[in-house]
């Protein structure tokens, strides 16, 4: 605010003339009457008395009140508007942690999906290792056992072809006799069965 004393003063002047006006404004034969000029000119004196007075002791503390006042408007207004500045930074900062923390846990969560993953075909190529492992040694189990039954069909045939041939001939063998009959008959059962196979 200006200290400019146009104001005060313009509204002074604007008193005195409503102040006069009845002595300017009376007709011809009144407009000599002292008592009214007297109380006129008495009514401007005290009137730029009080101005005097006004101006000097009250609008001045008015004026520099009215300037502290506007003074500390401002600077609240300067303040909020650094607090409103720095709670947006504040703000897009928060916004901008939100966001990189965000990527981070969509980042985690893909790297853990794609562990997961991994883990899973993992889990299931060493089962279907194992698996295959246990097929081929069970196959090899049963070729084993296979293999075991037919030479002990082939032991048990030439024992009971030698038997059946000790019978009909009638005639008791010696040991290495038999032995050398069931030797024969495994030779041929064997060659028989690797034709038919």
């Amino acid at each position: 605010m200006s200290s400019n004393p146009w104001p005060p003063v313009a509204s002074g002047l604007g008193v005195a003339l409503c102040a006069l006006s009845p002595v300017l404004g009376a007709g011809p034969q009144d407009a000599f009457r002292i008592g009214d000029l007297g109380h006129a000119i008495a009514t401007c004196l005290i009137f730029l008395i009080l101005l005097l007075v006004l101006g000097k002791w009250a609008w001045g503390p008015i004026v520099s009140q009215l300037r502290r006042r506007e003074q500390s408007i401002s600077e609240a207004i300067d303040q909020a508007e650094q607090r409103e500045k720095h709670s947006h930074q504040l703000l897009a900062l928060y916004k901008a942690r939100l966001d990189q923390a965000e990527a981070e846990a969509k980042e985690v969560l893909a790297d853990s999906r794609t562990q997961a993953a991994e883990a899973r075909d993992e889990v299931v190529n060493a089962a279907r290792d194992e698996g295959r492992q246990l097929i081929d040694r069970a196959r090899g189990d049963i070729a084993d056992a296979k293999q075991q039954a037919l030479k002990d069909l082939q032991t048990t045939t030439a024992e009971l072809a030698a038997q059946i041939a000790q019978r009909l001939l009638h005639t008791v063998l010696g040991s290495e006799e038999h032995e050398q009959l069931i030797a024969r008959s495994l030779e041929e059962i064997q060659a028989r069965a690797g034709e038919d196979s």
